[in-house]
């Protein structure tokens, strides 16, 4: 009896052993701040927008862990827009037309961060490759023209998915600071590495608005809240 007592209690310790070397989870949300860089992208600003999502932690040394994340991510940047033209109308008169264009591209992606942690305390430094899905893009667009004679203003968004290519491929490197009892705090580049655009190598009447065109890619700084369930 006192051996099989001796088995048992060997047996549990080896499996909360395991399990205490195991992956931890936790969940993260926070803010993007993205612009788009672009062959034409004279008047393309930042974006504020969100990201939220999950990870798991793989520890490979005190030192070393890996951690994939699976984020929604809303990326896109801003543009603006604005012109003078003097154009003739039907009876041959000269009329000066000024036009302004302020408009947003939105990207939905569902993103795959796989990210190498180095941790020096409670400090850490990540860096890595990601892998991202385009789940929606959208151009909302407001464009207003005036001149001697006319008046007009259009604000409509208009889905363009399909002028944006599906997958991403990037990077991403980071710095931030994780509290034992799991709370963490993390201020991360991500760029991208593939052109969005599925015309970039075409001219586009987006281009005579001022909007991003050509060769196209994200860009986006991260700062992200993050909570690891069970601490370390």
């Amino acid at each position: 009896m006192k051996k099989i007592a001796i088995l048992t209690v060997a047996v549990f310790t080896s499996y909360f052993a395991q399990a205490q070397t195991g992956p931890s989870i936790g969940v993260k949300a926070g803010v993007n701040y993205s612009t788009i860089t672009a062959d034409n992208d004279n008047n393309v600003k930042y974006k504020p927008d969100f990201h939220l999502g999950a990870f798991a932690d793989f520890s490979i040394s005190d030192m070393v862990s890996i951690r994939p994340e699976l984020l929604y991510s809303r990326k896109g940047a801003k543009f603006e827009f604005s012109g003078t033209e003097v154009v003739e109308d039907e009876f041959g008169d000269e009329q000066t037309i000024t036009g302004t264009v302020d408009g947003k591209l939105i990207h939905q992606y569902l993103e795959l961060p796989v990210l190498a942690h180095i941790k020096a305390g409670n400090l850490f430094f990540e860096g890595g490759p990601t892998f991202a899905y385009l789940l929606k893009s959208e151009a909302d667009m407001k464009i207003e023209y005036s001149g001697d004679d006319m008046d007009f203003s259009m604000d409509e968004t208009t889905e363009i998915t399909e002028d944006m290519k599906r997958f991403e491929f990037g990077y991403a490197a980071g710095i931030g600071y994780e509290l034992p009892s799991g709370l963490g705090l993390t201020l991360r580049y991500q760029g991208g590495l593939s052109d969005l655009n599925k015309n970039s190598d075409q001219d586009t009447d987006d281009e005579d608005l001022g909007a991003p065109s050509g060769k196209m890619k994200n860009s986006v700084f991260q700062l992200s809240l993050s909570y690891r369930f069970g601490g370390r």
